[in-house]
């Protein structure tokens, strides 16, 4: 946009491979968080991940020929950028690991466990795991944006007002699933990232308040830290889970600036053009880089976080909240 880098040159395109390879290779890393938390060898979970994504089997997809394991008709899909498929593979290859490992001789379950595992999950992986669980994303990314056109403008609204509890249960990660098939699909969300923005500037500004309210000492230090981090990188579980959803109150205030902050951002159409977390350091993604001349949407962003956090900071100073003791903020640290 500024000209200071050609989006030819070499050194642009080093720097946007760094960015890229995150979400192309997303499986892979999401193959080894599933590992830990399903209690799976993070390597072979790592392995299925890759195997998704090899070289090979995308020129596969590319031919435009059949693909087939044993007769058995494979579908032919980029698992790039995706999330539930390698969730739910590990999540079987930790069963399958877990019987191996029990039932094989002891001098042989060392390298036969780890084989017969890949050997049975993989294949699983491409002929049914992965084809049922891409359709389940897509029916999924069907169901939010089908509410948000029957809504209208109001949807973003409406489901901001109840995201900061949504966010609590974890359900939001469906929304990201959501946001990573607009953009991968159409270029676009008009959804997922512009709620998450009003959220984490609720956050970020409930936080702030109660920084500048509290008596204590050092629970306002935990509080600037971060509100900070929630307004310049996006990142909100300080927040949420060390202030706002421990105070209560302030979650009502949460709701309150959301609500209102979505309503402008529904009626002036907001858009991101990238998948990121949204936050000051990344206000470039709501640029659509086709026409980075019309920095009209961007303005829309920053409107609606600037509606989104006044009216949060304001609602927060008027519900109130009950400060926390300073012996109680010791104790637990």
């Amino acid at each position: 946009m500024l000209g200071v880098l050609s989006d030819q040159s070499q050194t642009y395109q080093i720097l946007f491979l760094i960015f890229d390879s995150a979400f192309f290779f997303l499986p892979v890393f999401v193959a080894i968080s599933a590992a830990k938390q399903f209690k799976s060898n993070p390597y072979l979970a790592a392995l299925l991940g890759a195997a998704l994504l090899n070289p090979t089997f995308i020129e596969m997809i590319q031919s435009g020929q059949a693909i087939a394991f044993l007769g058995i008709p494979v579908v032919p899909f980029s698992y790039s950028s995706t999330i539930i498929p390698a969730i739910v593979a590990v999540w079987i290859l930790s069963y399958v690991e877990k019987f191996f490992d029990k039932h094989l001789w002891s001098a042989i379950r060392g390298f036969m466990s780890p084989l017969l595992s890949i050997l049975f999950v993989a294949p699983l992986t491409f002929v049914l795991i992965g084809p049922a669980m891409v359709a389940v994303s897509t029916q999924l990314t069907n169901v939010v944006f089908f509410l948000s056109d029957k809504l209208g403008f109001f949807s973003l609204a409406i489901f901001a007002l109840n995201y900061p509890w949504i966010v609590t249960t974890g359900m939001h990660s469906a929304l990201v699933i959501a946001g990573l098939e607009a953009i991968n699909k159409k270029g676009v969300d008009p959804f997922t990232r512009a709620l998450t923005l009003l959220h984490n500037i609720t956050q970020a500004s409930a936080t702030l308040a109660i920084a500048l309210r509290t008596k204590n000492k050092e629970f306002r230090g935990t509080a600037i830290s971060a509100s900070l981090t929630a307004f310049f990188a996006g990142i909100t579980e300080p927040c949420l889970y060390g202030v706002t959803l421990k105070l209560k109150k302030p979650m009502y205030a949460c709701m309150i600036g959301g609500f209102a902050g979505g309503l402008y951002a529904g009626i002036a159409g907001l858009k991101a053009y990238v998948f990121l977390t949204p936050g000051l350091f990344t206000l470039p993604m709501w640029i659509d880089p086709a026409n980075s001349g019309d920095l009209s949407n961007l303005w829309n962003a920053i409107i609606a976080m600037g509606i989104a956090a006044v009216v949060t900071f304001v609602a927060t100073l008027v519900i109130g909240f009950k400060d926390v003791p300073p012996s109680q903020e010791a104790a637990e640290k």
